[in-house]
């Protein structure tokens, strides 16, 4: 992959960690961060099909196998030391990425019901 692919990986890297970290996960805002501007991990992921090169894809993989890191050091590492088997694990997964939010309003309602509570999506995405 050239130039313009990694670009078009590190800008996507980037704009997870504006539109969907910013503000919601300081480390996943770091790590993305810090993924769009590593030539060696975005080298890793030229190495994916498109569709498996997704931020949450690769940060869950190594939360998955390695736990929660804590920084772009220990991240680095885990997939420097390991590539195989997080690269098995994007290749096998997927991920769902509804957004939570959307059942706040929901809240009003399912707060005063006995708990535990659970919630079973229906539908296309389901």
């Amino acid at each position: 992959m050239g130039e313009e692919g990694l670009a078009e990986i590190s800008a996507r890297y980037i704009r997870f960690a504006d539109t969907e970290a910013h503000g919601r996960s300081p480390l996943y805002e770091e790590l993305a961060r810090a993924v769009a501007g590593d030539r060696e991990t975005l080298g890793f992921l030229s190495t994916l099909p498109d569709v498996k090169r997704q931020p949450n894809l690769l940060l869950a993989a190594v939360r998955h196998l390695f736990g929660t890191p804590t920084g772009w050091n220990e991240f680095r590492q885990a997939l420097q030391a390991n590539p195989d088997a997080i690269r098995s694990l994007m290749l096998e997964r997927s991920t769902q990425t509804k957004e939570p939010g959307r059942c706040a309003t929901l809240l009003t309602v399912l707060a005063p019901l006995p708990q535990p509570l659970a919630l079973l999506a229906v539908g296309t995405a389901a």
